[in-house]
């Protein structure tokens, strides 16, 4: 099969990056002849097909009012992108495109380009941009809900992105307008990594036909990592450091624990020169900022860590990093906020807590830290279950299966 992997991304920038890229090997091993459209980058991993990518598109660097208002048309929609996917297919004529994040970059124009060809379209939600134009369900540190039945003025009313009345317009003003060109109803199917993010995609009125609950797999930096015998008397935190990621809460609930374990966190972000003064300002003891570590650094911390902290205050869609720790035998305490719910079972891989409730999450942290030597050895076991849970066979299997079905779909509607 021909497949058309879309990503706006082509390097490892977060979890979305780490399920493209290990979807795009699983293909390649499974001899499925993969093509990639994406954005030039210089940070990007070689492509056969990066003449075809769009280019850099950068809406955080300063630049002048012309090149503002430019860039604001392309948050909508990328002529660009459009042409270039065009010429890539008439050039590779896939058999099918898989779309992955794509947003203000890319843009939804690319499902102009999909339907103009009539390629069976499969899109793996990643976020809640269907539903929400800042694509949190978040804003001013609450979890908001207001667009999620298209009413997306709310986030105009609301000044949902950055605090702005313009960029949230733009946001307003892009969720209309793709609505209107019913962009994403090219999409064959929608897969939803959660059955929390199906849910909200389901109340936006999207049909329960186009939508699949398929959680997110393994790679291999873990499949392949056995569990470790001895643990380290500290608790990770592993990244994005940015607010809505519930960082403070964390930092909290160490200031309540003080000397009683050390707090590692792993990433980078824009919150980290915030964090890191408050840390210092407020002398929260025993809390390392380790940076940026990816491969084989990455899996030797969260191997020694005695639980990894993920203390979202967003809906998390998946939470990657969870069946990423489980996996190597490292508990988890999460909030109780999105996909988040349905990887940690109370009592038995981890614990859960209030969404920002720093004395809850602080007091599973001294439980954890406080079982027994027996205790702690069942819940690492039951932590290690995620290998088999998560195995790519398994999504592979049922993703073929998707990517068939959209194909008969097509051939039965032409």
């Amino acid at each position: 099969m021909k497949i058309l992997l879309i990503n706006k991304y082509y390097y490892v920038k977060g979890g979305s990056e780490t399920y493209f890229f290990g979807l795009k090997k699983m293909l390649e091993d499974n001899g499925h002849e993969v093509i990639v459209f994406s954005m030039q980058d210089e940070k990007n991993q070689q492509s056969e097909f990066e003449d075809h990518f769009v280019k850099n598109v950068n809406y955080q660097e300063d630049s002048g009012i012309l090149a503002k208002m430019q860039g604001a048309l392309k948050l909508i929609h990328s002529n660009e992108a459009y042409k270039k996917l065009c010429k890539l297919i008439a050039c590779t004529k896939p058999d099918i495109a898989h779309v992955n994040l794509i947003y203000h970059q890319l843009t939804p124009s690319i499902f102009q380009a999909l339907k103009k060809y009539n390629i069976p379209t499969v899109f793996t939600s990643h976020d809640y941009k269907l539903v929400c134009p800042n694509y949190k369900l978040f804003n001013n540190d609450e979890v908001c809900t207001k667009c999620i039945q298209g009413n997306f003025v709310n986030c105009f009313k609301n000044r949902c992105h950055k605090d702005s009345t313009i960029y949230s317009l733009l946001l307003t003003m892009e969720a209309y307008w793709h609505k209107w060109l019913k962009s994403y109803d090219v999409a064959d199917f929608v897969i939803c990594p959660s059955k929390f993010m199906y849910n909200q995609l389901a109340e936006n009125r999207i049909p329960d036909t186009k939508l699949v609950h398929l959680p997110n797999f393994l790679t291999n930096n873990f499949l392949e990592i056995e569990m470790n015998e001895k643990k380290e008397k500290f608790i990770l935190y592993y990244g994005r450091l940015s607010k809505e990621k519930g960082i403070d809460t964390l930092l909290d609930a160490q200031r309540l624990l003080g000397e009683r374990v050390t707090l590692k966190l792993i990433g980078t972000g824009p919150e980290e020169g915030r964090l890191k003064a408050r840390v210092e300002q407020e002398n929260i003891r025993n809390v390392e900022f380790l940076g940026f570590k990816s491969g084989n650094d990455l899996v030797a911390e969260i191997k020694k860590a005695k639980a990894t902290i993920i203390p979202s205050i967003w809906h998390e869609v998946f939470g990657l990093t969870i069946i990423e720790s489980l996996s190597v035998g490292t508990p988890v305490i999460g909030s109780k906020v999105g996909g988040i719910t349905e990887l940690i079972k109370e009592g038995e891989n981890g614990f859960l807590f209030e969404r920002a409730d720093e004395k809850e999450l602080a007091n599973k942290i001294d439980r954890l830290i406080n079982l027994t030597e027996d205790e702690y050895a069942q819940m690492e076991r039951n932590s290690y279950q995620a290998k088999n849970d998560f195995k790519p066979e398994w999504y592979y299997g049922e993703l073929i299966s998707i990517y068939e079905q959209a194909i008969n779909n097509k051939k039965i509607r032409k």
